[in-house]
């Protein structure tokens, strides 16, 4: 007998499922070292350039947050350029070290009089990281790899790199723009080269995102901790006996002495700056607690209901250096 609760499992398992199936449409070979992966987790990388073979097949997942932006990049990347002109969605190829890196623009403005822009649209639950710390450093490997393809291509520097963050929940975004000079091409190609050389001995290779000047970076934490390293098919080769989504293999870092007297090391410098930074924080609150909101210079201040104090940056636009 039909009742409200079969149909409403019904839906709950199809939703799910048309995820899951959404995912699977866009799975890439693990080998493949494209643009996207570029920035990401060096190790991964070097097991993808050396031909490590798989370790884990994890099942698809559902993915939910990647769904809701590859569908909002299908709907609003076409009007972003009818709006300011180029084509979205083009293949490109860099040449860095010996390597034809693939992947895909999500818009270039290559034909134009002020120099041209290469740009990339990312959706996040929220914008107050990126805007209180800026892009990460991965981000801007991916679009100045974009940039050094289509340089490549058009045989002239393309001049700005642009990074749009969308807030996945209300559509609000934030704007980074960053000027495209040999400098920041070179630090791509760079980073193609220090995969290569990872890739020699993949297992030794730092678990970190892409180094890029004006960005940050981003530690791979294991199972349970890092998504990246959840979804890896490389996971239990780099993280022995991991499983995904469960914390626990990262004790293997720590099979010797000197190793566990350097993570005491690291785990007693993160608390000091942590110590530190509250202090400051607390100093700096009690400065400002008699001062209006409101936008100064190149922050914002605002306050909440409650009295706690909440500092932003009020012009999202990072020059290049």
């Amino acid at each position: 007998m039909t009742t409200s609760a079969t149909v409403r499992d019904k839906y709950q398992a199809a939703v799910a499922a048309a995820h899951v199936a959404e995912t699977s449409s866009r799975a890439r070979p693990p080998h493949r070292l494209s643009v996207s992966k570029l920035g990401g987790c060096t190790r991964q990388a070097a097991y993808a350039l050396a031909g490590t073979p798989v370790s884990d097949t994890p099942p698809p997942a559902e993915a939910r947050a990647a769904n809701l932006g590859t569908w909002f990049h299908l709907g609003f990347l076409p009007r972003l350029a009818d709006q300011v002109g180029g084509k979205h969605e083009t293949d490109v190829i860099a040449h860095a070290a010996g390597l034809a890196i693939t992947g895909q623009t999500d818009l270039a403005v290559v034909e134009s009089a002020d120099g041209g822009e290469i740009v990339d649209v990312k959706t996040v639950d929220g914008l107050d990281v990126v805007r209180r710390y800026g892009p990460y450093g991965d981000h801007w490997v991916q679009v100045f790899a974009y940039a050094l393809g289509e340089t490549q291509r058009t045989g002239r520097l393309i001049r700005w790199a642009v990074l749009i963050y969308v807030d996945r929940g209300t559509g609000a975004e934030e704007i980074f723009v960053r000027e495209i000079t040999p400098a920041g091409l070179l630090a791509v190609i760079n980073r193609v080269r220090d995969i290569i050389d990872a890739a020699a001995d993949p297992d030794t290779a730092p678990r970190l995102t892409a180094a890029m000047p004006g960005g940050r970076r981003w530690r791979m934490k294991g199972p349970g901790k890092s998504k990246g390293c959840d979804e890896c098919p490389f996971l239990s080769r780099c993280w022995p006996g991991a499983k995904s989504g469960v914390v626990g293999a990262q004790a293997s870092i720590v099979r010797t002495d000197a190793a566990i007297e350097a993570a005491l090391g690291a785990y007693g410098a993160a608390a000091r700056t942590v110590s530190d930074a509250a202090s400051e924080q607390d100093f700096w609150r009690s400065v400002l607690a008699g001062s209006p909101a409101g936008i100064y210079g190149s922050w914002r201040l605002t306050w909440t209901k409650s009295g706690s104090i909440r500092v932003t940056a009020a012009r999202a636009l990072e020059e290049a250096s």
